[in-house]
């Protein structure tokens, strides 16, 4: 993701933590939310992984476990048809939260990786493999963690 792709998603996500109703008056029954995918298989993403340091990267050994471009549009449709959407109107949510939520999952039948799983916080921005192997991937860092993070940025 760019620079000026990362700066918009901080701040955007900032506007939905400080004005709880989102950024337009849920009053009209509008929703709005800050929706995260997790990591993506893009194409551009999955040609990196013919260079093999890409490869062996965290990231590249995260690629066959990251969910499709598709994923996102899912999590959009489960959140629309939801009659009690308007209750998570100006929060972060991601896109693995709402499928486990909902119950969908990716087009291939896959659950995705959740970046919020404990196990892949340790694993690749700690280095705890060895702890992280022990731990199960629906013990995640708490969301109120995402936004207190993001919004002292």
């Amino acid at each position: 993701m760019s620079a000026c792709a990362t700066i918009c998603s901080v701040y955007a996500s900032r506007m939905m933590v400080k004005n709880k109703k989102g950024l337009i008056v849920n009053s009209d029954g509008v929703t709005c939310v800050s929706l995260w995918p997790g990591l993506v298989r893009t194409q551009l993403i999955m040609k990196k992984l013919d260079n093999e340091d890409f490869a062996q990267s965290p990231l590249g050994k995260n690629l066959p476990n990251a969910e499709s471009i598709e994923y996102s549009g899912k999590a959009v449709v489960a959140l629309v048809a939801d009659p009690e959407k308007w209750r998570v109107s100006g929060r972060i949510l991601t896109t693995v939260d709402l499928g486990d939520k909902y119950g969908f999952t990716d087009v291939d039948g896959r659950r995705p990786l959740s970046l919020r799983s404990a196990s892949f916080v340790l694993r690749n921005l700690v280095g705890y493999d060895r702890l992280a192997e022990w731990l199960p991937n629906w013990i995640k860092v708490p969301g109120w963690m995402l936004a207190a993070w993001y919004s002292t940025l």
